[in-house]
């Protein structure tokens, strides 16, 4: 499975995210910052939605995990992978 980029915003400010779902389902996503980020979002889809299974220095709300999860979700087959 590819990286591929999205442009989000994450409290109030629009960042380039690289993600890369890590099953192939995508029922889970790895998430950087920028590439090699050393602080990784790893993104997880459960009975109650997307959750943070990783360490998450990132300081995103429950309800926000949930929308970029969702959001990841509905955009991998339409970028372009890199």
């Amino acid at each position: 499975m590819k990286r591929f980029k999205v442009s989000y915003s994450i409290k109030g400010q629009e960042c380039e995210l690289y993600a890369e779902p890590m099953d192939l389902n995508h029922r889970m996503y790895s998430v950087e910052r920028q590439l090699m980020d050393p602080h990784p979002l790893l993104l997880e889809h459960g009975e109650s939605g997307w959750f943070v299974k990783s360490q998450d220095d990132w300081g995103l709300a429950k309800e926000e995990v949930n929308a970029l999860g969702q959001y990841l979700q509905s955009e991998y087959d339409s970028r372009p992978q890199e």
